[in-house]
């Protein structure tokens, strides 16, 4: 389908951390209305930088409570952003999805939210549909502004997006309003006063109306990308749900890139551990084909339960992984170097003689082997330089260490001063 992007998927920590996205609701009795957004990045050239979402004090169970007050709520949006990051200098884009939507909570027949609407029942479209809570049951008029915001003194620097929702007493459908509100994955260009600041993301809530209670926000993350298969399109709003046929082709991708995903880690390590596992199977037969695949399986049954406890297959030796993944740092020439006065970041040069695609890089302290950052970048070119930001670091002495898609690895020495 048209205005999808394709799809990425979430095996390990980076890309799960990526594929995390924040839902910020204010609820009502009979509706309510929220905004889903993530999958931010920046790109430069043919390097593209995905954005980490702040997650320390959410979760997908533990919601954060907003302020009840009226206007932006500041005190729910100093959760709502992004890791920090440096504003390339070069002529640079910001992307990002994000969704409005109003639910009701319940319908008049109790079929609930998820019912479709049925013929003659007065929506000119699926889309409308989506945004039909019903007459005067949205109490308040709910803003979202992504704001690009300076570090160093917490000034915004730009306003990158703005959509906003609000009830209608003589109507049954919610307007919906701001900039392009129903073009859900938007590429916004970056400010040139912005260029080489240090900065970040923010999403900023904003309430006015008559309810007493504020806005909410969780974590919602999934194993995919969202922009793979939502939008709102030519008037109509299209979801895909996983009885539809078309969810069995993104779940073969899905299942092809976790095989080769963990065939090469099972090459570059020697096992799969168990916590290393998908937490996600299109079906229970191809849970039973990664056990297969992967583990060594002994069934334990009694009369309460029925357990089976899995063993790696082919788990090497420590000295036997090392030797394992030497072979696969044929990743060079790699250069690092400072390029900022600050020490606020690194320019990473890969260069792999192929097209990289994804590429990992991590800066690990040493002695001790502790991950201080983690950078998951996309490059489209055999060569790529990638700024990594390094303010965060302690003095000392790092090894910057980057991991292709297809398992290569390579290193090299970093000494921050401060």
């Amino acid at each position: 389908m048209k205005n999808l992007l394709a799809p990425h998927f979430a095996f390990d920590d980076i890309s799960r951390a990526h594929l995390t996205y924040y839902v910020i609701e204010n609820r009502f009795d009979s509706a309510y209305a929220n905004l889903t957004v993530g999958e931010f990045s920046v790109q430069t050239g043919a390097c593209t930088h995905r954005l980490l979402l702040r997650t320390d004090s959410l979760s997908s169970t533990v919601f954060a409570q907003g302020s009840p007050g009226q206007g932006r709520d500041y005190s729910l949006a100093r959760w709502l952003r992004t890791e920090s990051f440096d504003v390339p200098r070069d002529v640079s884009s910001i992307s990002f999805f994000r969704m409005p939507r109003v639910k009701p909570t319940c319908s008049p027949t109790g079929t609930g939210s998820a019912s479709q609407p049925q013929s003659g029942d007065g929506s000119p479209s699926a889309m409308d549909w989506h945004f039909k809570p019903g007459n005067g049951v949205l109490l308040d008029e709910t803003r979202f502004y992504i704001e690009l915001v300076r570090e160093a003194d917490d000034s915004v620097l730009a306003v990158l997006d703005s959509v906003g929702i609000r009830g209608k007493t003589d109507s049954r459908f919610a307007d919906v309003f701001g900039t392009l509100p129903t073009t859900v994955y938007r590429t916004v260009p970056t400010p040139e006063d912005a260029r080489g600041q240090r900065a970040f993301l923010r999403i900023v809530p904003y309430r006015t109306g008559p309810s007493p209670f504020g806005c909410t926000a969780h974590l919602y993350p999934y194993r995919m990308n969202l922009s793979a298969f939502q939008r709102y399109a030519e008037g109509e709003y299209s979801s895909w749900m996983q009885d539809d046929p078309r969810f069995d082709v993104l779940d073969s991708l899905y299942w092809s890139a976790c095989l080769s995903y963990f065939d090469g880690l099972l090459a570059t390590k020697g096992c799969v551990l168990p916590q290393e596992a998908p937490r996600y199977y299109p079906s229970e037969k191809h849970d039973s084909m990664f056990a297969a695949r992967y583990y060594d399986s002994v069934g334990v049954s009694s009369v309460q339960h029925n357990v089976r406890v899995v063993y790696p297959k082919n788990c090497q030796p420590q000295e036997k992984q090392t030797a394992s993944s030497s072979q696969n740092t044929t990743f060079t020439p790699f250069s690092v170097s400072l390029r900022s006065s600050n020490a606020s970041s690194t320019t990473v040069r890969l260069d792999a003689g192929v097209t990289l695609d994804r590429v990992i890089i991590r800066i690990v302290s040493v002695p001790g082997g502790h991950v201080a950052t983690a950078t998951e970048v996309f490059c489209l070119s055999s060569l790529c330089d990638v700024d990594v930001p390094t303010s965060s670091l302690h003095q000392g002495r790092y090894q910057v260490v980057a991991t292709t898609q297809d398992g290569r690895t390579a290193s090299v020495p970093l000494v921050v001063v401060r």
